[in-house]
Parts: structure tokens; C-alpha cells; sequence
């Protein structure tokens, strides 16, 4: 099973629900087309229903699942306790990508792979995409791409 931890893409402006900007766009744009490429897919996209984290989900489906596979989710936005959605993770059994904030995302991922919150652990710039894999009931970190590689 692989998890796909994305930030989404930058944001237009410092209003508390902003959209993605043209650079945003073109950021998740760019991911996508790397899934494409790659011929990788999911079963599931859960987003944290901000703008920008749902606009994120559906660029990125277009590429990798379909428009029915995208659904929001409480627990996902950038100040959230991380345990509800990492025990989420645990019990998943397909292949699953989860579009949020920081510093979320990165405490997220920090609990999955160490054991621990730690908020700083992974650089998640935006558009940036951390794959893990479950391998014998533990996760491990597959790769991590950003838009600029």
C-alpha cells in the first residue's frame, strides 16, 4: 500500500481560504504530468476542503483517479492533531493521497515514519509529494518530489 502525503500547491494571497495562484496551478500541473508519466494511480484522494487543498485534489485526479475518488475530510488542516488521520492511514488498505497543509503534513508524516510530531522534520515546499509504503505493518519513506525536480 502507498500513501501519498501532498501540501498543495501556492496559494494567491494571505486571505484565510485563498485558491491557487497561476504558479500553484502550474505546480500541481507539473506533478501531475509526473504521475502521468509514471502511470501511478490511486483508489482515494482525500483533501482538507480548503480551496486550494480541493483545487490541488482535482488537478492532481485528472492525472492519477477519477473525479469520484476525490472527498473531503475533517483533521487535515494545518493546525490539526495528527492521530485521527495517521490511524486512518494505518487501517487503509488501498492506496491513498492526502492533499493538506503545513504544518500538518509534516507531523504527519513525522508520526507515520518516527514515532513523533515533529513539525520540521520534512521540507514540503508546495506541490511537494512524500511517498510512503507500508511494508510489514511499518512505514517507510519511498521518495519525496517537489515540482522543481
Amino acid at each position: 500500500m502507498r500513501l501519498y502525503l501532498v501540501r498543495h500547491g501556492q496559494a494567491a494571497g494571505d486571505t484565510p481560504d485563498p485558491k491557487l495562484s497561476s504558479r500553484g496551478c502550474t505546480e500541481v500541473e507539473t506533478i501531475a504530468d509526473f504521475f502521468l508519466q509514471a502511470e501511478l494511480s490511486v483508489d482515494k484522494i482525500i483533501h482538507s476542503g480548503r480551496q486550494r487543498a480541493q483545487q490541488t485534489a482535482e488537478i492532481l485526479a485528472h492525472a492519477i483517479a477519477s473525479p469520484e475518488a476525490i472527498c473531503q475530510k475533517d483533521g487535515l488542516n494545518p493546525n490539526d492533531p495528527p492521530i485521527g488521520i495517521a490511524k486512518i492511514c494505518n487501517q487503509c488498505e488501498q492506496d491513498l493521497m492526502l492533499v493538506g497543509h503545513l504544518p500538518f503534513m509534516g507531523r504527519l508524516a513525522s508520526l507515520l515514519l518516527l514515532n513523533r510530531e515533529d513539525d520540521d522534520f520534512f521540507l514540503m515546499n508546495t506541490a511537494t509529494v512524500l511517498c510512503l509504503e507500508k511494508y510489514e505493518g511499518r512505514w517507510l519513506l519511498a521518495w519525496m518530489i517537489g515540482p522543481n525536480l
